[in-house]
């Protein structure tokens, strides 16, 4: 029987591990507000301020946090925030032109996530017996 919480152990990282391995033009997708990944969009912003990358998209359902790609019109070409349903940060800058609005039906997300995304934050629970069945 598969060990699942010694194989989760094993693929633990770092939010700032995880920011390097982001390459210039990735496309990255998170999932709705109470979901997203602070800490790890932070170590991403901290990285490709401090590098030559660029071109990164942000893609978010729903955001509810102050992302820089949303809050800082210089991160704009290098890091860019894609709203699907935008709330306040990302109305802000889509209504500054440092970010954009991404028009969906809930039924085509899935695709775009297998089709497009190199990189998924997506919450999910610590594996426990009842999540393996």
């Amino acid at each position: 029987m598969t060990d699942y919480k010694a194989l989760y152990a094993e693929k633990l990282i770092s939010a700032e591990e995880l920011a390097k391995q982001v390459e210039s033009g990735w496309i990255l997708g998170m999932d709705t507000a109470p979901s997203q990944a602070p800490a790890i969009m932070n170590a991403i912003a901290a990285r490709v301020k401090s590098s030559d990358i660029k071109g990164v998209q942000v893609q978010t359902l729903l955001d509810a946090y102050p992302f820089e790609f949303y809050t800082d019109p210089d991160m704009f070409g290098k890091m860019t925030g894609y709203s699907w349903f935008s709330s306040g940060y990302a109305r802000k800058a889509i209504n500054g032109g440092w970010a954009d609005l991404l028009p969906t039906y809930y039924r085509d997300i899935p695709r775009h996530i297998r089709a497009e995304y190199e990189l998924s934050l997506i919450h999910i629970s610590e594996p426990t017996r009842l999540g393996m069945i």
